[in-house]
């Protein structure tokens, strides 16, 4: 339990998931991230750490790469350095391309309001619209269409 709680901190994911962590990253996955925990490191020092083959283990960072458990950067050298994704990355891909609708509906309300209290926080420009009159010159969204811009 305590593995699991210190998984779910480094990725940063509500506590509610513990029960299902295992939907969300498998058994080899689990492990890349309890050895990486908040480094960025190229594949071969992965490797080392992970006790396998750089080869085994570059098929394994580009798999979680693809699926949203650890990002991808080039250092100034042009090597691939690998860091982990925030669940908030991870749960975006799985609600849409994963099995998402087997997790119980209830789980699934919590981590869908879970994710738009998370959105909500990374861009901040929905504060301004919240508490007042935002600017709409500055919008963000070059495609709104505002009644005061109608014309018929």
């Amino acid at each position: 339990m305590e593995e699991t709680a210190n998984i779910l901190n480094l990725v940063d994911a509500p506590a509610v998931v513990e029960p299902y962590l295992h939907f969300f990253y498998n058994k080899e996955e689990v492990q890349l991230i309890g050895k990486l925990k908040k480094e960025k490191l190229p594949a071969e020092e992965i490797a080392l750490l992970m006790q396998k083959s750089t080869d085994e283990t570059t098929d394994l960072l580009e798999k979680a790469y693809r699926r949203y458990v650890v990002n991808k950067e080039a250092d100034d050298g042009g090597r691939d350095l690998y860091s982990l994704s925030l669940f908030y990355n991870r749960i975006g891909f799985a609600s849409v391309f994963e099995n998402y609708y087997i997790l119980p509906r209830k789980l699934r309300v919590a981590l869908d309001e879970w994710h738009f209290q998370e959105y909500v926080k990374l861009h901040d420009h929905f504060k301004t619209v919240k508490e007042g009159d935002p600017a709409y010159e500055q919008c963000h969204n070059d495609l709104c269409c505002f009644l005061t811009n109608w014309k018929r």
